[in-house]
């Protein structure tokens, strides 16, 4: 920028600041209302979604709530990387994948059975160092291997699932320490 323009701007920076202020308003309001609306016809109208679409809790309920206990999967979970390859099952929509593992990983394969979670993933939540694969866990696993972490927050829940996890290293032919997030 030129030292004239520059200057330009300082000059009249005490009515840029507001007006960009009510831009910020306005757009957040936009936002929240938009994604209230998504909540809404994703998860009011049959069929009902595989996976939830973070940035609605992003921009609509983290505001309405005051609640920030949807970013601790993704915050502990990143706590155990260092510049690694990592495995993310049942990846959703990818935004933790994006987030937070992707800032700690050399790498991060993220995977979903669903089809749809998957092209959001894509879609909203795509960066360098991750790769979205469709892949269903109880019937095959996304090859590639050399993984050193396994990561799987929504999974926990199910002892059948488990199990299937307790496999995952050998089914994908690693050595790795496996971590429920």
């Amino acid at each position: 920028m030129s030292p004239l323009m520059m200057k330009i701007l300082l000059n009249m920076k005490v009515f840029l600041e507001p007006i960009a202020q009510i831009e910020c308003l306005l757009s957040q309001k936009w936002a929240s209302a938009a994604h209230k609306r998504l909540l809404f016809v994703q998860w009011s109208l049959p069929p009902g979604p595989e996976h939830f679409d973070h940035h609605i809790d992003l921009f609509y309920q983290w505001i309405q709530t005051r609640n920030s206990l949807w970013l601790e999967r993704g915050v502990f979970g990143s706590l155990a990387l260092k510049g690694e390859k990592v495995l993310e099952l049942a990846c959703g929509d990818g935004f933790n994948a994006k987030n937070f593992y992707s800032l700690r990983s050399d790498s991060v394969v993220a995977c979903d059975f669903d089809k749809t979670a998957i092209a959001v993933a894509k879609s909203k939540n795509s960066t360098k160092n991750v790769q979205f694969v469709l892949a269903d866990i109880r019937t095959s696993m996304p090859g590639g291997g050399g993984f050193s972490k396994i990561l799987y927050g929504m999974l926990g829940w199910s002892i059948l699932l488990r199990r299937k996890l307790t496999n995952c290293c050998l089914i994908l032919n690693i050595g790795c320490q496996r971590m429920v997030c």
